[in-house]
């Protein structure tokens, strides 16, 4: 029998409940996550079919930090499995959760989530987003790429990067919505 398991599957921030609700399946069919690894490798390890939850939070943490904060979960129930990114995975047997437990205790907490994945995702990408315009429109000085191509490039990246605010901006509204 098979004792580990790779899949790969892509999340967006959008699509959190699915990835935890995907963990779980996975521990229900007798697959406990091992680590995650860019961009989207799952490594699994075999145990007896199990309903376990998982949670994600993102937060950003130095060497110091880290173990204040996986003791702040760990007192909860809260097991920490994995880190990628600033992304990091819990995990709690569902028999030990009253309900729908979630890593966060108020609509507060989760929005200061929301508002350390803007700061640690979205800023950072903007900058890279006008690195990659000043290449483009300094392309049209020196390389000489056409202002047509450097207005076509451009409005395609700034395309992308409204695409990726609005995705942020929906899971901020859905966090207000749902609490």
């Amino acid at each position: 029998m098979k004792t580990t398991k790779i899949a790969f599957r892509y999340y967006t921030i959008n699509d959190v409940d699915a990835e935890e609700h995907w963990l779980r399946n996975m521990a229900k069919q007798g697959w406990m996550l091992d680590h995650v690894y860019f961009p989207g490798f799952y490594h699994f390890y075999a145990i007896e079919p199990t309903d376990i939850i998982y949670r994600l939070d993102y937060h950003p943490l130095s060497t110091k930090q880290k173990n204040a904060y996986i003791q702040m979960y760990a007192d909860y129930g809260w097991t920490m499995i994995t880190s990628l990114f600033g992304y990091h995975y819990f995990q709690k047997p569902a028999a030990l959760c009253h309900g729908e437990e979630t890593l966060f205790s108020d609509t507060l907490s989760k929005i200061d989530m929301v508002n350390r994945l803007i700061q640690g995702r979205l800023v950072p990408l903007c900058g890279v987003i006008i690195i990659i315009l000043v290449f483009i429109w300094a392309s049209t000085l020196f390389d000489g790429m056409t202002i047509e191509e450097a207005l076509g490039l451009t409005i395609f990246v700034l395309v992308v990067l409204f695409l990726t605010a609005l995705l942020f901006f929906m899971q901020y509204r859905q966090i207000h919505r749902s609490h």
